[in-house]
């Protein structure tokens, strides 16, 4: 005849009993303890799954952090400046060069819209149209108008843009040296055949 609250009874054991151990979860998900709490049946099993999902899941952040320390160590060895823009062209990531070949700065340029610290409008209006037209731009340094640039933009993910910028100054120098070195050799020529012409006629 006491079926009924031994059925009760039961229930509400079996209730204070998951609510313990709900409880115990709550703690241990809460604070710095790495090993799980001690339980039996199911529950030992759910604690057990939880850390060890908790391991994988610290094992692939080591390896995440590896990857972009690795990744940002080759990136600052690389003598070209490098950024990449996120979908409204703000600066999500640069490299060392970017800023002393760009004049940027991590602290406090990271987030920002990138045509707002170049202030160039030919870069402006070339990268309005690099998502259409893959195009080069030539362009003075932002803070050394003496230094030559040429930039190109990368698509890659969605939404995502990487700018490299490489220093060309020598090679726009040599090329400003070879066109007065053909005009000074075309202006030498030219008067010589000016007079033979001249003494011919």
């Amino acid at each position: 005849g006491y079926w009924t609250e031994l059925t009760f009874l039961a229930l509400l054991l079996l209730l204070a009993w998951q609510m313990y151990n709900s409880w115990k979860l709550y703690r241990w998900l809460n604070s710095s303890k790495k090993e799980p709490p001690e339980s039996i049946g199911f529950w030992s099993d759910i604690f057990d799954q939880i850390h060890k999902l908790q391991k994988l899941d610290k094992r692939h952040r080591k390896r995440q952090k590896a990857t972009i320390t690795e990744f940002q160590t080759v990136t600052n060895a690389f003598p070209d400046a490098a950024m990449v823009l996120d979908k409204s062209d703000e600066i999500s990531w640069l490299n060392d060069a970017a800023e002393s070949m760009l004049g940027l700065k991590r602290s406090t340029d990271l987030g920002q819209p990138v045509t707002n610290l170049i202030r160039d409008p030919d870069f402006a209006n070339w990268l309005a149209v690099q998502s259409h037209v893959n195009s080069r731009l030539e362009m003075p340094g932002p803070n050394n108008p003496n230094i030559h640039l040429v930039g190109s933009a990368v698509s890659y993910r969605k939404g995502q843009r990487l700018l490299i910028f490489r220093d060309i100054t020598d090679i726009h120098n040599l090329e400003r040296i070879r066109r007065d070195f053909v005009a000074n050799v075309s202006h030498e020529l030219r008067t010589p055949l000016t007079v033979y012409r001249k003494s011919v006629v």
